[in-house]
């Protein structure tokens, strides 16, 4: 009985988990206690603040401000949910890169830019060698051992999809839709943080960010709900 009760248990902790996945990738929902909310203040006009003990009432205060943590996510919607919930009950998971491309998004708002670059450039770097390795049999020769050596950077992938001549109809689709700054955005700003130990700004991790996630649905694009 008790180890029926374990694996019952054990099943649902397992099926909350890839609810909570698929709803951090689906939606821009971190669900993630750790994720620091944004404090705004504001005039606490007409706010008046009482303590009540028992049935003792305090005299009124008023507050000349208030200070509120705000966290502005995306709406999880009817056909999402039912979605996170389909797959979640078809124990399927999310791909790695994309889980990647979470992460950065969770460290972005919890002010770790360094790892959020790395993170983003991780997600890009899997998804464009897949990309690669897919429709290797008709790629060029030097492409094709390059990547059996298993020598390629993110530099070189993106170089190879946005300046090689001669690549397959299924490769020149996708690299004709990546990002224009998908070169200055992340490559370059990823190198820095992993070559010159620079920490980027706010703002170049927010756009190494973005910039991942339009890859990503360029090239591996999930399942609309």
């Amino acid at each position: 009985m008790g180890g029926a009760v374990e694996r019952l248990f054990g099943s649902i902790e397992e099926w909350f988990e890839r609810v909570r996945l698929w709803v951090r990738i689906l939606v821009d929902q971190d669900v993630d206690e750790d994720v620091e909310a944004k404090q705004i203040s504001m005039a606490g006009k007409n706010l008046e603040v009482l303590t009540v003990e028992g049935d003792a009432v305090s005299l009124p205060r008023y507050a000349n401000s208030m200070w509120i943590n705000m966290l502005e996510v995306e709406a999880l919607n009817a056909a999402r949910w039912r979605q996170v919930l389909d797959l979640a009950s078809r124990n399927r998971s999310p791909p790695v890169e994309y889980s990647q491309a979470r992460s950065a998004r969770i460290q972005l708002r919890v002010h770790q830019y360094r790892r959020a670059v790395i993170d983003a450039a991780s997600a890009v770097e899997l998804t464009l060698t897949d990309l690669l390795h897919a429709n290797i049999a008709n790629l060029p020769a030097g492409i094709q051992r390059q990547l059996n050596e298993d020598k390629q950077t993110l530099g070189w992938l993106v170089d190879t999809l946005t300046n090689t001549r001669k690549l397959p109809p299924a490769v020149t689709t996708v690299s004709a839709q990546l990002p224009s700054g998908l070169k200055t955005g992340l490559v370059e700003v990823r190198n820095d943080v992993m070559h010159r130990h620079r920490t980027p700004t706010n703002g170049e991790a927010a756009r190494a960010v973005a910039i991942a996630a339009k890859v990503l649905k360029v090239v591996k694009p999930l399942p609309h709900a």
